[in-house]
């Protein structure tokens, strides 16, 4: 997938030199390309996906078992220190995300980095200046979600002691012997009164994230259309034919594509180093 911007540039220039550009069948083999990359770029795509899941759950189900036996051997000393079992809880519940991305999410942003030197490699024959642009677009990106992911992170450790509050609050009222009681005494308990608070702070943390989003995405973007729409003038200046700028344009849209995911995954490795770190210390 990460050859695949590359690829479209080259065979795009390559073989529209090979046919007349006013020709019908070159534009009828231009429609194929264009045609057959989407295509490609999609199945890839989701295929990318699939395989990250795969690998995300097989690790989930690994790292979560591993914690597991490490938590049974805790001493009775351990158990009762509030501040570790704290930390013990933080890092479970790290598992299934932060510590379990850690795999895909380098392989996204490796992947991404190449695809972008590939395709800026095969710009660099249409125009140096061009290419340096289009590398230049992913970094937006990756300091977008880098910012985002960290916001998120911090939200997610304050929100971490709220959402255990709340599956407890509601254990209580779903089973017995304390959901017979409530029932016994409506209303004495408080249950609902404390759920309802519990659920306002929940959502009012969480939603410090959407609104950081929607700022650093406005700001990341206007950079990435100032660079894309540099680098496609530039082409256009320069005296470059029909083919490559067909070609610069083909690459750049499937550039972005394909490394439309490397600052999230970015961002969500770096954020998630002191959790992965956490889960190594607690596994030794």
């Amino acid at each position: 997938m990460m050859a695949i911007p590359s690829l479209q540039v080259w065979s795009v220039r390559w073989v529209g030199g090979q046919l007349a550009l006013d020709s019908h069948r070159s534009r009828l083999f231009i429609c194929f390309v264009i045609a057959a990359s989407a295509t490609l770029l999609g199945l890839a795509s989701s295929l990318s996906s699939s395989i990250n899941r795969i690998l995300q759950m097989d690790l989930r189900a690994h790292y979560g078992a591993k914690f597991s036996a490490t938590v049974d051997h805790l001493t009775p000393a351990q158990t009762l220190d509030n501040s570790f079992m704290s930390k013990v809880r933080a890092t479970r519940e790290a598992i299934p995300f932060n510590v379990a991305w850690q795999a895909t999410s380098t392989i996204t942003v490796v992947s991404s980095i190449i695809a972008m030197m590939l395709l800026g490699a095969s710009l660099w024959s249409i125009n140096p200046w061009a290419a340096i642009l289009i590398i230049a677009a992913l970094l937006p990106d990756l300091l977008l979600y880098s910012k985002l992911a960290h916001v998120e992170n911090d939200v997610w450790q304050e929100a971490g002691p709220v959402t255990r509050r709340i599956d407890y609050l509601e254990q209580l009222q779903d089973f017995t012997p304390s959901s017979t009681e409530m029932a016994a005494n409506p209303g004495s308990f408080g249950i609902p009164t404390e759920l309802n608070h519990q659920h306002s702070r929940y959502a009012n943390l969480w939603n410090r994230v959407p609104q950081a989003s929607i700022q650093l995405t406005i700001a990341a973007n206007i950079v990435v259309f100032v660079l894309m729409f540099g680098a496609l003038y530039i082409v256009l200046q320069s005296d470059s034919t029909v083919n490559d700028v067909v070609a610069a344009m083909l690459g750049m849209l499937s550039g972005l594509s394909v490394t439309r995911n490397v600052g999230s995954a970015f961002g969500e490795l770096m954020a998630s180093v002191p959790l992965i770190k956490a889960y190594s210390f607690a596994g030794h």
